[in-house]
C-alpha cells in the first residue's frame, strides 16, 4: 500500500509534467484528465494550491474563465489571448528584464516574479471578421 505522502508527491509530480507539455495554461479539469487513473477533481485541487504556495506553479484567471495552471519558471508566465476566440498561446519572450532593475529602483521594491499576460486579437480573427464585414450589404 502506497502511504498518503507518495501518492501527494506522485500527483504533484503527473501535475508537474502535464503542465510541461503543454503550451498553455490549463484548466485543473484539463489537468486532471492527463491522468491515466483519474484523481479526485479535490486531491488535484490540493495538489495544484501546495505547488502554487511553493512557486513551481503560477496561476491565473482570464475572461471569466477558471483558474488556469501553467509552470512557474524564474522569468515568470508570458501569454498572449485572443479577445474574440478566446485562444491562449505561450510567449517565448517578455522583454521584462530590460525593465526589472528600473522598476526595482524607481519603487523600491523587489520584484520576486512576474506574469505577462497580453490581450489582442489573433489573425484568424481578424481575417474571419474581415471576410464577413465584406459579404454583408451595407445599407
Amino acid at each position: 500500500m502506497i502511504c498518503m505522502t507518495m501518492k501527494k508527491k506522485i500527483t504533484r509530480d503527473l501535475i508537474d509534467i502535464i503542465l510541461r507539455k503543454s503550451e498553455i495554461p490549463l484548466k485543473a479539469s484539463e489537468i486532471r484528465a492527463g491522468f491515466s487513473k483519474k484523481p479526485d477533481l479535490a486531491t488535484v485541487y490540493r495538489s495544484l494550491d501546495k505547488m502554487e504556495r511553493d512557486g513551481s506553479v503560477g496561476v491565473f484567471t482570464a475572461k471569466g474563465r477558471s483558474r488556469l495552471y501553467y509552470i512557474s519558471e524564474e522569468n515568470g508566465g508570458h501569454f498572449i489571448s485572443c479577445q474574440m476566440c478566446e485562444r491562449i498561446e505561450k510567449l517565448d519572450q517578455c522583454g521584462f528584464k530590460e525593465i526589472k532593475a528600473h522598476i526595482e529602483k524607481m519603487n523600491k521594491f523587489k520584484v520576486t516574479g512576474h506574469i505577462l499576460f497580453i490581450k489582442g486579437v489573433c489573425n484568424e480573427c481578424i481575417h474571419a471578421f474581415n471576410s464577413e464585414k465584406k459579404r454583408s450589404p451595407r445599407s
